[in-house]
């Protein structure tokens, strides 16, 4: 719309009676700082709706100071917060979710959402998929790596493992293509070399991204690298509750997580996850004698 309408929109309210908008709609409301979503409402609106979900992540803010000032906060959550015990609240929780197979869906279910998810009759009803739902694989000997150029961690087991788990799947028989893979990387340095790794097998076409990158999107095979393995089991932000919800979530079909769990572990968030998958005998150990298994264990068929 061009600049000329947009203000013929808004001096429709100035100094008049009538009202530039009756109702203000702002999507993804939980990535908005406040004072964003405050802007709009100066132009007399009776009406706002927020559509967003506060248990994932909230506005990008690099100023230390405005997030000591609390500015990180969206209007959503602040309005989450407040009507959160009262009796009578207006956040609608939309409580189906039509995207993820039901055993991707089930721990962010139980642990972030407390059970109130309800899967559609869509996700129940779908073609066989030839990959296993949900798995985690647990690389054992794995080793995080700083780069002090990049100021940024790296896994280098890790990066191999999934590059070659992506091949794998890519040449089998199951007809899942490089456009229906996409792999998570919280930091940026391992974000590139899982890129180098896929480029060298020529799988360019498989998107690498942070989880940021991938807020709000899906695909029908997400592979996360976890990057931290260390001896004190600090996982960094790798351990946001939010963070871990948005990776665990973009997954349509197979979703499988690859980290050090003794490190995560150490962490609350992904303690409850593992627990979680080691009771439903969802982890796959992964060492140098069993490589050829843990690559064959995402396979529903024999491919």
């Amino acid at each position: 719309m061009g600049s000329q309408a947009v203000q013929s929109l808004f001096s429709v309210h100035a100094g008049q009676d009538k009202l530039a908008f009756t109702c203000i709609i702002v999507d993804e409301a939980t990535q908005a700082i406040e004072l964003d979503t405050l802007i709009p409402l100066q132009y007399g609106s009776t009406k706002l709706v927020l559509v967003g979900d506060p248990e994932q992540l909230p506005p990008t803010v690099l100023s230390q100071t405005a997030l000591d000032m609390k500015f990180d906060m969206s209007l959503f959550e602040r309005l989450d917060g407040h009507f959160k015990d009262k009796d009578s609240n207006p956040v609608i929780l939309l409580d189906v979710q039509y995207r993820m197979d039901p055993e991707i869906a089930s721990f962010p279910n139980h642990y972030i959402y407390t059970g109130r998810i309800k899967n559609d009759k869509c996700v129940m009803d779908r073609p066989l998929f030839p990959l296993v739902p949900f798995l985690l694989y647990n690389i054992v000997d794995g080793k995080e790596l700083f780069s002090h150029d990049s100021r940024s961690m790296s896994n280098q087991m890790e990066a191999e493992f999934v590059a070659e788990l992506c091949r794998r799947i890519v040449h089998s028989k199951c007809e899942v293509t490089e456009k229906m893979i996409g792999i998570i990387a919280p930091y940026s340095k391992q974000r590139d070399e899982i890129s180098d790794k896929l480029k060298h097998r020529r799988l360019e076409s498989i998107e690498v991204c942070t989880v940021d990158g991938f807020q709000g999107r899906e695909k029908p095979v997400i592979i996360m690298s976890c990057v931290r393995a260390n001896l004190g089991k600090n996982v960094g932000f790798v351990g946001c509750r939010k963070r871990m919800n948005v990776a665990l979530t973009r997954a349509k079909y197979a979703m499988y997580i690859v980290g050090h769990f003794e490190s995560l572990e150490g962490n609350d968030e992904w303690n409850a996850m593992v627990t979680d998958a080691r009771n439903r005998n969802k982890i796959v150990t992964v060492e140098k004698s069993s490589l050829a298994t843990a690559f064959k264990s995402c396979f529903k068929l024999a491919s």
